[in-house]
């Protein structure tokens, strides 16, 4: 007898078993569509929460999706937008139509209440597919019954089933150890030398040497006093990884402007003086190097990204747009003393809504599978009583003890020579590994060159 799966003979259900509608609430999924039409707030309150395909009813499915189109380019997803936009891709019938469309914000009394709304949506959309779920399950067995099908591949297809509907729900789910051990030999073979990092590379040869890269779903804090240099590092991180490596990198920057990043990426790869090239007093040879190196970098993948709204959610819905669409294997944000986490009530104080925000971080990390690093202000400051301040440790990272509660890896920085300008150690700089999860701690002693806006390993001085 010819062989036959049981799960070749098994259509969708497109209804729940006896006739009845498949779980959905159409005013939870109207209200959601509203308020992300009224406000910014609420698409980052509910994208976290509500993908397209949970709702319910295609044509609010197309609303949605055209909302986070808009948003993604920085417009505004108001009726009049959403609306040309469907028109434009011909799906605005599909939609409802123009008038269903634009009335869909008169179903919002407060856009506050947009969350609940979405787990609503999201619940439903869970149960829909457990019930999808469980009547392929049924008809799985009466399909394996009817052509002698073993039981155990019935329970395979089933066990198969049911975990996709959960992971359809959460985005996310366990593997088994057989397939991390397959992962894990698959990674090692692909290290074809001993010199291969299973992380992304920072540059710094002791710092890979020590960690092994950075990792996919690990969290950086990169600390230092203001004016030491903790921007300059964590840019020399991105642009390593992508100028060299050609890993996707994104610098989001909340202090600076695409111009000023631009500058420190040209002076540190075409080692022009920092101030020459921003004043434009640049000689020759200068200029040849100016030249060769910016057809260079106008190739790889370095995403400069200034980002003006501080929230927490909206950078990190920037980034996530960034390594979805782009490519970004390595998000640096610069910096996280400038982040925000906005809540009602209100946080009773700085601390811990710095320790949401580092919360929140790391757990993008993980959601993407990126390696994310943050730039954090120390408080070690010299005083008149105290010209040079103590060596940096973790004690000193500004505003939370979470954060290097939470961090994977933290590197301070500390520069003899920004304390004593006749240091015997001027031109050299300590990178202080305090927290290394992945392996020792230490203290790394790198070239700073800032006149280049760059660190770099003390061989390449």
């Amino acid at each position: 007898m010819e062989s036959v799966s049981a799960a070749d003979e098994v259509t969708v259900p497109t209804a729940a078993p006896g006739g009845y509608d498949l779980p959905n609430d159409p005013e939870a999924e109207r209200a959601v569509l509203g308020a992300v039409m009224t406000s910014t707030d609420a698409i980052i309150d509910v994208v976290e929460l509500v993908a397209p395909d949970d709702f319910h009813e295609p044509g609010h499915a197309i609303v949605y999706d055209a909302v986070l189109q808009l948003y993604g380019t920085g417009e505004p997803g108001g009726p009049t937008a959403v609306v040309e936009l469907l028109r434009d891709k011909k799906l605005l019938e599909q939609a409802g139509g123009e008038e269903y469309v634009r009335a869909l914000p008169s179903r919002v009394t407060k856009t506050a209440n947009a969350p609940s709304c979405a787990e609503v949506v999201r619940k439903k959309a869970l149960l829909r597919r457990l019930v999808r779920a469980g009547a392929r399950i049924g008809e799985l067995a009466r399909v394996a019954d009817r052509n002698e099908v073993a039981a155990d591949e019935v329970i395979g297809s089933t066990s198969a089933e049911l975990a996709s509907a959960v992971r359809g729900h959460d985005r996310e789910y366990s593997a088994d150890m057989v397939d991390m051990l397959q992962a894990l030999m698959a990674d090692l073979d692909a290290r074809t030398s001993p010199e291969d990092l299973s992380g992304i590379p920072t540059g710094f040869f002791d710092l890979d040497e020590l960690t092994d890269g950075l990792p996919g779903g690990s969290l950086t804090v990169i600390g230092s006093a203001p004016g030491i240099g903790s921007t300059t590092l964590a840019l020399d991180f991105a642009r390593f990884a992508a100028l060299r490596k050609g890993i996707g990198a994104a610098f989001l920057t909340l202090t600076d402007t695409t111009r000023s990043v631009t500058h420190r990426v040209i002076s540190a790869e075409a080692r022009i003086r920092l101030a020459d090239l921003r004043s434009g007093r640049m000689n020759d040879a200068d200029w040849t190097r100016l030249a060769r190196k910016a057809s260079d970098i106008a190739e790889k993948p370095l995403m400069v990204t200034p980002v003006t709204n501080p929230d927490v959610r909206s950078v990190l819905f920037t980034a996530q747009d960034l390594v979805w669409q782009q490519g970004a294997r390595l998000v640096v944000i610069d910096s996280l003393h400038m982040l925000t986490a906005r809540r009602e009530p209100r946080y009773e104080n700085r601390e811990r809504e710095v320790a949401e925000i580092t919360r929140r971080l790391k757990r993008f990390a993980l959601a993407t599978g990126t390696a994310v690093v943050v730039t954090a202000q120390l408080s070690t400051n010299p005083g008149p009583r105290q010209p040079i301040p103590p060596r940096p440790s973790l004690a000193d990272l500004r505003d939370s003890g979470t954060i290097a509660h939470v961090a994977d890896l933290v590197v301070l920085i500390d520069r003899p020579d920004a304390w004593e300008r006749d240091s015997i150690r001027a031109g050299e700089a300590d990178l202080i590994v305090a927290k290394n999860n992945n392996g020792a701690t230490t203290t790394l002693t790198v070239a700073h060159q800032l006149h280049f806006g760059r660190f770099a390993d003390l061989a390449q001085r």
